[in-house]
């Protein structure tokens, strides 16, 4: 059976010409100028619609082909010309001395000159923690059942990370 539909830009809505379309095994097929696209000969089910353009991230998605479906709308995202880059980080292993494991333990990363809490988290079993905050002063506190212990940094800007901000607990 036939599936139509047409490939659109998600912020513009605006047709993509010349889109690459194609659904489980069949050819693909490429959008017209306004965007519309049409199938033929598609298996009724679960199939893999992959489409790809210029410019484009590829859109993935499982559809289900029936009798009588509606036309498909294909919104694309714009394509960045580099990957964003990272977001500071602030990582580090905390040391549960007296517990079964490291895990548990809440790290907040409290922001000194704007006042508020910028991040919080778990650590895993292993004790490590990952914070994503952008550059400022912080206090990282970590909390484990009534005990905490805290520590004051700075992260600079211009996309530095802070590593091995390490702290050990001991705990009941």
């Amino acid at each position: 059976m036939p599936v139509s539909g047409r490939v659109v830009d998600v912020t513009t809505q605006a047709p993509i010409a010349g889109a690459q379309i194609t659904i489980g095994e069949q050819e693909p097929v490429l959008s017209a100028a306004n965007g519309a696209f049409s199938v033929a000969n598609v298996l009724v089910g679960e199939e893999a619609l992959v489409v790809k353009a210029d410019g484009y991230d590829d859109y993935r998605e499982t559809i289900t082909v029936l009798p009588g479906m509606t036309p498909l709308l294909v919104q694309m995202n714009t394509a960045a010309p580099d990957p964003p880059p990272p977001p500071y980080t602030i990582t580090g292993t905390v040391t549960l001395v007296g517990a079964e494991d490291n895990s548990g333990a809440q790290v907040e990363a409290f922001d000194v000159y704007n006042a508020v809490v910028a991040a919080r988290t778990t650590t895993n079993a292993a004790g490590q923690y990952w914070l994503f905050v952008p550059a400022s002063r912080y206090t990282i506190t970590v909390s484990y059942g009534s005990r905490q212990i805290s520590r004051t940094i700075d992260l600079p800007g211009g996309g530095q990370k802070l590593d091995g901000i390490d702290f050990t607990l001991t705990v009941e």
